[in-house]
């Protein structure tokens, strides 16, 4: 909720906060001018009432008017970015209530920092309340210039952190991958955090397409914590890529033994097993996958194609109904309905499903061979060939692109 709040909101939030001062002495002044003081009243003592102090205050009030209006503009929301911007202004802010505490030291009254109507506090006459709130504003003006400096000293670390990890938006891989080696260099001994920046920099070699590298560096994020379940299911995902299932497998199950929860491990494994022929393994994984993602149709889908090359119809009808509420223009599910009508035996029917399948993707590897087989069982040999020509197609252009 927070980080969609613009970042000027913010800003405005502390120029109010340090203009309430000068503020609310303008607003004294005015209210005590004696022109206007009922004469039946005692006299009040009006020293602290000055043209000087009314002046500075009134300055002081005009210039952060004009921040708070240049905030606003194309310039400051620039500057407002760079990460040096928020631990220069809480260094400011801080300096700002520790020159207070300075004056209230010299002048021998005080206001807290954030006090809403308390105070001031005379040193002479209410000597508790003055220290108290002297104390107070000397603790939080020190945490807003130690905050201020702690994150200008980690500013540094956290833009490698915000190139490196995934999900970063508008960052090339390479930019990334160089981002993750310097976080290595100053992790030390630090062992999850060295395995979190392998683990990051083996996705960025993976989006790059190095797959090879992405496999070294996922690899020796396990070493480094052998429970990282994400570091595993990344490893389990580059060996699919390269062709080593078996090895894949491994790697699922192991993500799934250091997080149970993994429903995305279950499903990857459930497919390797399906496409594998070992169909009870693979409705066991993708049964467990939807009790951890009930509105989720992929594992919904994939289950039904399970059991549909079970030949239990009536299972796999049920999932892939289940399936297309949630999803009705899920493709899984209308291969899986090709499966279950060539399981009943209308191969015209498995047909017209696999046609709709190419019909949303032509590519589709798996709908092209199913089509190709069953025009093979109809004896549409033409049919079949062209199919099968497609499909070789389709594969030619798949190893081009990941050259």
């Amino acid at each position: 909720m927070f980080k969609d709040v613009p970042v000027q909101v913010w800003l405005s939030l502390v120029i109010a906060t340090i203009a309430f001062v000068p503020a609310r002495y303008v607003y004294d002044h005015l209210a005590h001018d004696p022109a206007r003081r009922d004469i039946g009243q005692p006299p009040e003592d009006l020293r602290w009432r000055t043209s000087g102090k009314l002046g500075r205050n009134l300055g002081i009030l005009g210039s952060l008017l004009a921040l708070a209006l240049f905030i606003w503009t194309p310039l400051a929301t620039a500057i407002a970015r760079s990460p040096s911007f928020f631990p220069l202004l809480s260094v400011a802010f801080g300096g700002f209530v520790l020159f207070w505490v300075a004056r209230g030291l010299a002048t021998g009254h005080i206001r807290p920092a954030v006090r809403g109507n308390l105070g001031p506090y005379q040193r002479d006459t209410q000597p508790k309340r003055y220290w108290a709130a002297l104390s107070w504003n000397l603790l939080f003006g020190c945490l807003f210039v130690w905050g201020g400096f702690k994150i200008f000293t980690d500013a540094p670390v956290q833009a490698l952190e915000r190139r490196c990890y995934d999900g970063i938006e508008g960052v090339a891989e390479q930019d990334a991958i160089s981002a993750c080696t310097q976080l290595l260099t100053t992790a030390g001994d630090d062992r999850p955090a060295k395995a979190g920046a392998l683990d990051a920099r083996g996705s960025a070699y993976f989006r790059a397409g190095d797959f090879q590298r992405a496999r070294t560096d996922y690899e020796n994020a396990v070493r480094l914590d052998p429970q990282r379940s994400a570091s595993q299911y990344n490893l389990g995902l580059v060996n699919e890529r390269l062709g080593e299932r078996e090895r894949a497998l491994i790697n699922y199950g192991a993500a799934i033994s250091a997080d149970p929860e993994n429903a995305d491990a279950f499903v990857n494994r459930g497919i390797i097993y399906l496409d594998t022929r070992r169909f009870e393994q693979a409705v066991a994984d993708f049964t467990r996958a939807i009790a951890l993602k009930p509105h989720d149709p992929i594992p919904l889908a994939n289950r039904g194609i399970g059991y549909a090359w079970m030949n239990d119809v009536a299972n796999a009808e049920q999932d892939f109904a289940a399936a297309q509420a949630i999803d009705p223009d899920k493709t899984i599910v209308v291969r899986g309905k090709a499966l279950v009508s060539v399981a009943q035996g209308d191969l015209p029917a498995a047909v017209g499903y696999l046609n709709k399948a190419l019909a949303a993707d032509a590519g589709d590897r798996w709908s092209l061979a199913m089509r190709a087989k069953i025009y093979g069982m109809m004896g549409k040999g033409d049919l079949a060939r062209a199919d099968t020509e497609a499909l070789e197609r389709v594969r030619a252009g798949d190893k081009m692109g990941g050259r």
